[in-house]
């Protein structure tokens, strides 16, 4: 399966901050904020990055990708 990436997922104790960081990097924008977390994004086909509030650091990082598929319809559609 062929996909593209289409969020990315950081885990993180201060969304605000590093999301701030992050657009000031990617020259990105905020485009959605709540008590979860906040999410950035750029260009139409670049991934939007989600920070979203953790207290705890995972064990196997803090990074999740989600990926959609380009050749075929999402599984369940």
């Amino acid at each position: 399966m062929i996909s593209r990436i289409g969020e990315l997922e950081v885990k993180t104790q201060n969304p605000d901050r590093l999301s701030r960081f992050w657009c000031a990097v990617l020259g990105y924008e905020v485009s959605g904020k709540d008590e979860m977390g906040v999410a950035i994004s750029g260009a139409s086909n670049a991934p939007t990055v989600l920070f979203v509030r953790s207290d705890a650091t995972p064990a196997a990082g803090n990074l999740h990708l989600d990926l959609c598929p380009t050749d075929r319809s999402h599984m369940g559609d």
